[in-house]
């Protein structure tokens, strides 16, 4: 009797669909109810030994994802691979994806033994994986407590109850380890346990590639991940490994793949998950941020780099620090200078370590996915491999609004307008909400040689009002004016080693920043900024205050201390002195240029060379032309209809 033709499924790609055939008629799997328990040495033979023909047509196993994302060969380079696209078996008619978001959704109609009941699911094939043998799966493991001792810290002592005992940590850590058997009896030599470099704990099986980060050695979890196994209709193989999380909660567990052939993160897209998805499909991002945080948090068992990571690692890198260093400073790449040659200088020193045999693929893999992961979040913001791609990030602040604007004028007698400068500063590293953090960094590092510097002239200021006081004959007034300076002086100081106490140890971390920057949302971006400016500006302000107090006092020594001819005298010096400080303030007043309006693509080039009061009166000029010559169009096109009508 002929086998029954499976039925046809259709892949859902950029507005198109195309006919293709069956992913169960492809290469069936084996479900986990069915699957034989093997040694490890029966494992390694077979893995070698070819499928005979017709074995998997004709014994009803599942569908495998590898057959759909075939391994890619070592050292092999995607130019190199045939015109035919890499993720499909020859005769399929899906082509590469061109969709700009980098990702693809195919469908897989009703495979053969495909259920769902508390899982979600996808996958690629069996064959030769890429993983190869484990080095611990030749060495035999045995359940032991780890005991810790300054002299003997290797001393172990085994346990042959068939009981797993708890697993302490012994010197230098515990990076692998294989189990045994649960206390009731059940057989679990083909996990292996794998302690993260952070020091968290994952479980990977190298018979069906499936990775876990639950504790497995708890009956129901491992109950529930076989149920899991059971139910989803695909299985890993090749370069695909299957990723389980969530089998400890009430809610179903989730479910996706990692291809380190091509860098996939593939997501099963369930019926009724997204409108017009009646079959199963899979959702596929190629190297993006999801991928790679999925590979930082699981990179322990690898035995080699994922396919092309680290070409990827160095072409980011190299021109990330190009454009810091050749272009404009306001570019998308998330680390300094200094933080990039950091991370070569490590990866560096990573790579040399492998090369005299050392095992160091596993933190070699973390650190490229862990850069990799900022690398991509920062190139989503700038739509990186795409049309509308940008070169710069948004550097563009939204007008401010009409209260924050008052209460600037208001403040300007109380605190001299220092707060509108910081809240134009704060306002420049957090732009539409984002905020990057290298900018914040260098920012607050200005404010804490400010403040440092502001405390040294309050302290000078604090001394010479005491040595002022100490003048004998002075008036109430010079007396008065003293003692207000020095007043202002000390809360100039106390305010200043607060804020170096609070922000010295914080300016280093991105979410601390994010978090500072966001005390009051409900308020407004504008109107937080202007709160937290206020407060900012306390040193300053108060040296300020301080200085002019003391001024006032000097002022009044001068005057009341001396005869009529030297009253006359110091009065001129100190008026010529008053209009020196006033022209002084007027030239800088707007010598820079102000807060950036316009995207740096947006803006002409006579806009980026002039600026300050001289470029804003041309802008004005230049929109005040534009909407007479605007008017004026409109006028002669309602006199040309009327004449067109009247002809």
């Amino acid at each position: 009797m002929p086998t029954p033709q499976p039925a046809p499924h259709q892949v859902l790609r950029a507005g198109r669909e195309d006919t293709l055939p069956s992913v169960g008629g492809i290469v069936p799997g084996l479900s986990a109810s069915s699957m034989p328990t093997f040694s490890n040495s029966d494992m390694q033979q077979a893995a070698m030994l070819p499928d005979a023909p017709g074995d998997k047509a004709s014994s009803g196993q599942m569908p495998t994802v590898g057959d759909i994302y075939p391994e890619v060969p070592v050292g092999s380079h995607r130019q190199t691979q045939p015109s035919h696209n890499p993720f499909w078996q020859p005769g399929c008619s899906l082509k590469p994806n061109d969709n700009r978001d980098g990702s693809r959704v195919v469908s897989s109609s009703s495979a053969p033994g495909y259920q769902h009941s508390s899982s979600r699911s996808v996958g690629p094939t069996p064959g030769r994986t890429q993983h190869g043998v484990s080095p611990h799966s030749s060495r035999r493991n045995r359940t032991a407590h780890v005991r810790i001792s300054d002299r003997d810290s290797d001393t172990t002592s085994v346990s042959d109850s068939g009981i797993v005992p708890e697993i302490l940590r012994r010197a230098g850590g515990t990076p692998s380890r294989q189990l045994d058997k649960l206390p009731d009896g059940t057989t679990m030599s083909n996990w292996t346990e794998y302690v993260h470099l952070d020091g968290s704990i994952y479980y990977f099986d190298l018979r069906r590639l499936v990775v876990t980060p639950d504790d497995i050695q708890q009956r129901p979890v491992l109950d529930a991940l076989e149920k899991t196994l059971k139910d989803i209709a695909f299985r890993p193989g090749g370069d695909t490994e299957m990723i389980i999380k969530g089998l400890c909660g009430t809610s179903e567990p989730m479910v996706f793949y990692l291809n380190h052939g091509y860098g996939l993160y593939i997501e099963p897209v369930m019926p009724g998950a997204e409108p017009k998805v009646s079959d199963p499909k899979f959702r596929e991002e190629e190297r993006t941020e999801l991928y790679w945080k999925q590979l930082e948090t699981f990179p322990m068992h690898l035995p080699q780099l994922p396919f092309d990571a680290e070409a990827e690692f160095f072409r980011a890198i190299t021109f990330g620090s190009s454009e810091r260093i050749l272009e404009w400073t306001k570019t998308p790449f998330p680390f300094s200078e200094h933080q990039a040659t950091r991370l070569l200088q490590v990866y560096d020193d990573l790579r040399e370590a492998a090369s005299q045999g050392l095992k160091v693929v596993p933190a070699q893999a973390w650190l490229i996915a862990r850069t990799m992961a900022r690398i991509e979040v920062s190139r989503r913001q700038v739509k990186h491999g795409t049309r509308e791609f940008s070169m710069y990030r948004a550097v563009a602040v939204s007008p401010t609004r009409w209260q924050v604007r008052v209460a600037d004028v208001c403040l300007v007698f109380l605190l001299f307008g220092v707060q509108r400068m910081y809240r134009l500063r704060l306002e420049s590293v957090r732009v539409k909400g984002v905020v990057y953090p290298p900018d914040l960094r260098d920012l607050f590092k200005n404010f804490l040689a400010e403040w440092a510097d502001s405390n040294l002239l309050a302290t000078v200021f604090v001394s010479a009002n005491i040595a002022f006081l100490a003048l004998s004959g002075g008036t109430s007034i010079q007396r008065t004016a003293s003692l207000a300076s020095t007043l202002f002086a000390v809360t100039s100081v106390v305010s200043g080693v607060h804020h170096l106490w609070q922000h010295r140890t914080k300016i280093d971390s991105p979410e601390e920043a994010r978090a500072y920057l966001s005390q009051a949302d409900a308020a407004g971006a504008d109107i937080q900024l202007a709160v937290i400016s206020c407060f900012l500006s306390v040193p300053v302000s108060s040296l300020l205050w301080s200085i002019l107090c003391f001024t006032v006092a000097l002022g009044a020594l001068c005057i009341q201390g001396t005869d009529l001819r030297g009253e006359i005298l110091l009065a001129v010096v100190l008026g010529i002195l008053g209009l020196l400080c006033a022209a002084t303030l007027l030239f800088f007043w707007d010598v820079w240029r102000g807060t950036r309006r316009e995207e740096v693509q947006e803006e002409e080039e006579w806009a980026v060379v002039d600026h300050g009061l001289k470029w804003r009166l041309k802008r004005s000029l230049r929109k005040l032309k534009l909407l007479v010559l605007r008017k004026m169009k409109i006028q002669t096109t309602v006199q040309l209809e009327e004449i067109s009508k009247h002809s």
